[in-house]
C-alpha cells in the first residue's frame, strides 16, 4: 500500500502524501507485532535478545507516532481544486494511448 500511494506521489500528479503516512504507520505497527513475537520467543532463551527485541518495539512505535504526525500535517490540507493545466495533461494522456494495442508504438 505505502509503495503504491508513494508512487502516485512520485510519477503522477496526485497528492497521496496522507495516504502514504497512514499505510507507513500501519506497517510500523506490523514491525511492532513481529518485534513482539520474536520478544516471547528470545525472553526465554536470552536476556540481550529479549532486550533488544524489546527496544526494537519501542524503535517502531516511535516511528508510528512519527507518521501519525506526519499525517496529521498532510491529512488535514482541506479540498482544494485541481490544477486546470494538471488535468488537461491528464486527460490528454489518456486520450494519446486510445485504440492502441499495449505493446504498438505509440
Amino acid at each position: 500500500g505505502n509503495v503504491l500511494s508513494t508512487a502516485t506521489v512520485e510519477c503522477g500528479s496526485l497528492d497521496n502524501t496522507c495516504a502514504a503516512d497512514i499505510t507507513q504507520g500501519l506497517g510500523d505497527m506490523t514491525d511492532v507485532s513481529n518485534n513482539l513475537v520474536a520478544a516471547v520467543s528470545d525472553c526465554i532463551a536470552s536476556p540481550f535478545l529479549c532486550t533488544y527485541d524489546t527496544v526494537t518495539t519501542l524503535d517502531s512505535m516511535n516511528s508510528f507516532i512519527a507518521d501519525v504526525i506526519a499525517a496529521i500535517g498532510s491529512c488535514n490540507q482541506g479540498a482544494g481544486e485541481p490544477n486546470a493545466l494538471a488535468l488537461n495533461a491528464f486527460f490528454q494522456s489518456q486520450q494519446d494511448g486510445r485504440g492502441q494495442r499495449r505493446l504498438q508504438d505509440t
